[in-house]
């Protein structure tokens, strides 16, 4: 610059003028490629940070990501048999905080005994083959504590040139316990269940059986009566006694309906009327139909009848209907109390049988429990005849059920399969 400055004037720069410039132009740009080195150095500082601070950051996740997984890697070096670990495996197996590293050996040393064998067999057989290696066993740390461990690891992609497995473990022991509980747990729900199905069964049993025995009383007491009068009435005590042994007959086919239909065995099914069934359940009743000022409908419309079915457990279902309709007319007092039963055929193989009464009908919450097993609205109900009842229709093929009545009362029906002739 100084020479294109002054090159209007001759004879200004001597040659020792020249040799100073040129040095001092080259002092110059050794000074310029300096300092473009030294940004360059500035920047190549700024970037290595940068990628320190990624690595820490990336490092103290995968830290962090071990500690909550309870996973620890591992990278091991089988010429070697040295085994690279992390700072989690090594809390896992309870290894001093400094040790960063162990041997296969040693590490098979630290496996439970029932599963050393078995572990160091798959181990070689891995690495013999180069195969994927995976397994789930117990290991014993340094304070006798022990920790189910699931172990994983894959050979190097240029496998066999370099032999080397990088791979994790896992501490799976509060997984194990978990699933132990849960099996305990399962094992006390069979045992309550064992038990809430005696329970259920014992209801059962006392429930339908006090139909029977209180008709057994009834009568026994009506005998006395006859008997103890003077002179005696031989012949209704004697109708009373044989009403006695009907009665105990039913009160065993009862029982015996009840163990085959809890333990879902095969009952006997033989030709049968509904309609017939119906009056001898209405016979059984009546007197209780009668004290109770309640007034009786037939409506047995149905032209066939004829249904194929365990006689007593049907004999069951109707005797809980119509006493279930007795009862929910208990308290009507300013209206007539009757009782309905009606049959139809909804189609040419299909019977239908109602049995409606006039009381206080049932509420939204009711209906959607009435055949829940221990759900009742009386007070000493056990909860369990509408329950029964819906599995003996379901059993012959059928579906009980139940809705209100206008304009007052409640109706439950039930259909059956038309058989006019016995099937097997």
């Amino acid at each position: 610059m100084l020479y294109f400055e002054n090159r209007l004037m001759p004879d200004v720069f001597t040659a020792e003028h020249s040799k100073i410039i040129s040095t001092l132009g080259a002092q110059a740009a050794v000074s310029l490629e300096t300092a473009r080195l030294y940004s360059e150095l500035l920047e190549e500082n700024v970037q290595r940070r940068r990628v320190e601070k990624e690595l820490r950051a990336s490092q103290t996740s995968l830290m962090q990501g071990e500690q909550i997984s309870n996973t620890g890697s591992w990278r091991w070096e089988l010429k070697q048999d040295l085994m690279m670990i992390s700072d989690e495996y090594g809390r896992i197996l309870g290894l001093p905080a400094a040790q960063k590293s162990l041997s296969m050996a040693d590490f098979l040393t630290r496996v439970h005994p029932d599963d050393q064998p078995s572990i160091s067999e798959r181990v070689s057989e891995s690495v013999r083959n180069g195969m994927n290696m995976r397994a789930e066993f117990r290991i014993l740390r340094p304070d006798g504590d022990c920790r189910y461990i699931l172990g994983i690891g894959d050979p190097v992609e240029n496998w066999p040139d370099v032999k080397e497995y990088f791979g994790i473990i896992r501490d799976i022991t509060a997984q194990r316990q978990a699933e132990d509980a849960v099996r305990i747990a399962q094992a006390d729900l069979a045992r309550v269940s064992r038990a809430t199905t005696i329970g259920q069964l014992t209801a059962s049993i006392a429930h339908e059986i006090n139909q029977p025995l209180m008709s057994i009383v009834a009568n026994a007491g009506a005998s006395m009566r006859w008997l103890n009068r003077d002179p005696r009435y031989l012949a209704n005590a004697r109708e009373s006694l044989q009403e006695i042994i009907t009665e105990g007959k039913r009160a065993g086919d009862i029982i015996r309906g009840l163990h085959a239909l809890t333990r879902k065995q095969e009952t006997l099914f033989t030709q049968a009327n509904l309609h017939t069934i119906a009056r001898h359940i209405l016979s059984i009743s009546r007197n209780e139909i009668e004290q109770k000022w309640i007034a009786l409908e037939l409506k047995l419309q149905a032209n066939s009848a004829e249904i194929y079915c365990d006689n007593i457990q049907i004999q069951q279902v109707l005797l809980n209907l119509i006493v279930n309709a007795i009862e929910a007319m208990s308290g009507v007092e300013h209206r007539p109390r009757i009782l309905t039963l009606t049959s139809t055929n909804p189609s040419a193989d299909t019977l239908r049988f109602e049995v409606a009464d006039t009381g206080s009908g049932l509420s939204p919450d009711v209906i959607g429990h009435l055949f829940d097993s221990f759900f009742t609205t009386k007070k000493e109900g056990m909860g369990m005849g509408l329950t029964i009842s819906q599995s003996i229709i379901k059993k012959h093929g059928g579906e009980l059920m139940a809705d209100n009545r206008l304009p007052h009362g409640s109706v439950f029906w039930f259909t059956l399969e038309v058989k006019p002739e016995q099937n097997t």
